[in-house]
């Protein structure tokens, strides 16, 4: 689990502050947040959102990759992303 934080460069305002848990696998970053988001982040110098979701509940555990299949743990169910 990290910090994650958006700030512009221009004006140095925070647009985004949340507790992160990424995960790797298949050339993507996984970000899943305390609040219920995932995102699907393209690695490189720039940010680029492939996906993003909103779940149900709150995701407590790092995203796993096994097999091509993306397992999401919620604080009420199991996803299974393909």
């Amino acid at each position: 689990m990290c910090a994650g934080r958006a700030v512009s460069s221009l004006s140095g305002s925070v647009s985004l502050d949340r507790t992160i848990r990424p995960g790797r696998g298949q050339r993507k970053i996984y970000v899943a947040s305390g609040e219920g988001t995932i995102a699907v982040l393209a690695p490189g110098d720039e940010l680029r959102v492939m996906a993003r979701n909103d779940l149900d509940k709150p995701i407590y555990a790092t995203p796993a990759i096994v097999a091509g299949t993306l397992y999401v743990r919620t604080a009420g169910h199991l996803y299974a992303f393909r």
